[in-house]
């Protein structure tokens, strides 16, 4: 798989939404997906984790943590779940 990184604002879409549309997509299902929220509640990254999050990060983060994930699912190609 290949490495991606987007951020956007959705007006319709949240961002829960557009990771279970995102997992629909057959060639996306490896493809490991970080969620960046400010939703921090427990509900939220359950949500995340059956929508198939690879990892769930909440706003402040520290860049440095973020870094570390993103080549933690590179080296490893898939990760459990992780709350940070």
């Amino acid at each position: 798989w290949s490495n991606y990184v987007e951020t956007h604002l959705l007006p319709r879409l949240n961002g829960f939404e557009f990771l279970m549309r995102y997992r629909q997509e057959p060639a996306l299902v490896p493809v490991p997906v970080v969620m960046l929220t400010s939703r921090s509640s427990d509900k939220h990254q359950q949500l995340a984790t059956q929508l198939g999050a690879s990892a769930y990060l909440t706003k402040p983060y520290a860049e440095q943590m973020l870094l570390e994930m993103v080549a933690e699912l590179i080296a490893k190609k898939s990760v459990k779940i992780r709350a940070f």
